[in-house]
């Protein structure tokens, strides 16, 4: 049975099964159904993601007002891959923890790399042009603000090629955040079998503007510029830095960020939400989100789909004698 547990700047809901998340993070979920605090599986009850009047789009994405993120271990702060040890910004400065200044200039440097590499071989980039062939021909220190407009459409491209940038992932789609943090238990050879994962849910809009209040930046790119953001229905929570700006490692959190701006704001039950379920429940999540059409193959685009398809039912030894869904 779900359970209600702090921390108490947001409403924790911690989940015993994967059918049990997979009916709270459902667009169609309300605050009656089973599992949910204070719900009975009552008829009636005020929606959890779409408010009380669900406005689809021709894409059939329902949770409008709401953004979720998947993370394979609960106990993880939010904080982008260019500030996490042995990333690519991380090995840019030597291995050590840097200044502001010596960071941005290795993300930048990062960024830089990726677009001349991909320029070379004539790939097309999104917000190619003057402005931005002049941003990366100009000295990382006289940047006026990191990343501006004319860098971020690339820097997104970037975050979805696995490479290193101070963006953190969010999407649309409950069900997706749900395969990132299930999926993250199988990422390394030996998947980790303690523990639990998460799915962080975080308003978006309407009656609390936390991210705005968290002093973070929301955005996203064309979709035709990038299949993976598409396909993942996908947005970025970003703090851009200034020039001369120190930058502490609070400021880094976003997750921290928001907690804190729930925790201003008092109460947190229509701000910030969190969705824990043991990570022995993974694969079989794994499995009932395939047979929602959420898997590898739906959730990157091209050859590395098929990839992570096949590297997941190989590494979970799901096989065709087994369902969609099916316990090992």
């Amino acid at each position: 049975m779900a359970e209600e547990k702090g921390p108490p700047e947001a409403v924790r809901v911690d989940c015993g099964s994967a059918e049990e998340l997979l009916n709270l993070l459902s667009p169609l979920a309300t605050t009656a159904t089973p599992g949910w605090p204070g719900g009975g599986g009552a008829a009636t009850g005020s929606r959890l993601w779409m408010g009380p009047k669900p406005e689809h789009g021709v894409d059939g994405e329902g949770a409008r007002d709401w953004l979720f993120r998947g993370m394979s271990e609960a106990s993880w702060r939010g904080v982008p891959s260019a500030f996490r040890p042995g990333g690519l910004v991380w090995t840019w400065n030597g291995g050590e923890p840097a200044s502001t200044a010596a960071q941005r200039r290795a993300e930048i440097a990062v960024a830089r790399e990726y677009f001349e590499k991909a320029d070379a071989q004539a790939l097309e980039l999104p917000g190619d042009g003057p402005a931005l062939r002049r941003f990366f021909e100009g000295s990382p220190d006289t940047v006026a603000r990191w990343p501006d407009e004319h860098t971020l459409p690339l820097l997104i491209l970037v975050q979805h090629h696995l490479s290193h940038t101070r963006l953190l992932d969010w999407t649309r789609r409950p069900l997706i955040a749900a395969w990132f943090a299930a999926e993250g238990v199988f990422s390394e050879p030996t998947p980790k079998t303690g523990g639990e994962i998460v799915v962080w849910a975080a308003r978006r809009r309407g009656a609390v503007e936390l991210f705005r209040e968290a002093g973070l930046q929301l955005d996203t790119a064309p979709r035709s510029t990038n299949g993976n953001l598409h396909l993942q229905s996908g947005l970025i929570s970003y703090r851009p830095l200034r020039a001369g700006e120190d930058e502490t490692d609070a400021q880094r959190d976003h997750l921290g960020l928001l907690l804190q701006a729930a925790r201003a704001r008092g109460p947190a039950r229509d701000a910030l939400r969190a969705f824990t379920l043991p990570k022995s429940e993974a694969k079989h999540l794994l499995g009932l989100l395939a047979a929602h059409f959420v898997h590898g193959a739906t959730v990157y685009e091209g050859h590395r789909g098929v990839i992570a398809a096949a590297t997941h039912n190989i590494r979970t030894g799901r096989n065709r004698r087994h369902g969609p869904g099916d316990r090992p």
